[in-house]
């Protein structure tokens, strides 16, 4: 259910100015958090999994580190969307037409992945074989970081939220 509000608001949003800026302040306490929990800098390279058609935490984590950004949808509808957005926002960010099991991340020191994605166990499965092992990945729910080792010894995949290199 709400995977499906936030779907909706963010299709009227992505070509509304009022909701955008609200967005705004909805997105960026998080995305603080996750520049703190991925370690993103301006030499970061990171990667969004369920971008959506208003890319809000992509344009602030660029806007806020001025890092490499790069965002995946499998919706095509969201893609047009969200390339409008980022052209009015005047940065650049690459939009990939994916699904996020599919798309190539060994290249991303942070990969975030979004609620809102459908098979989040199996796009994390394939984060965890393909993605480099120094790799962030932070997984959108209660934001918690773990160790590889831990993750490894212990957790299960409904205990991740954050993956992290023991490094």
């Amino acid at each position: 259910m709400v995977k499906k509000l936030t779907q909706l608001y963010e299709n009227y949003a992505s070509s509304n100015k009022l909701f955008k800026m609200f967005s705004t302040l909805y997105y960026a306490p998080m995305v603080k958090k996750e520049i703190c929990l991925g370690a993103v800098n301006r030499h970061s390279n990171v990667l969004f999994i369920g971008g959506g058609p208003l890319p809000m935490s992509a344009l602030l984590l660029k806007r806020f580190t001025g890092a490499q950004v790069s965002i995946v949808d499998c919706n095509l509808n969201a893609i047009t969307k969200a390339k409008n957005v980022i052209q009015e926002s005047g940065v650049y960010i690459q939009v990939i037409h994916a699904y996020g099991q599919d798309v190539e991340v060994k290249d991303y020191d942070t990969i975030i992945v979004a609620k809102q994605v459908v098979s989040q166990d199996v796009v994390f499965k394939h984060l965890i074989n393909k993605a480099n092992p120094k790799t962030k990945i932070i997984l959108r729910h209660r934001l918690q970081t773990h160790s590889l080792r831990e993750w490894l010894s212990q957790a299960t995949y409904q205990d991740i939220d954050v993956y992290a290199s023991s490094n």
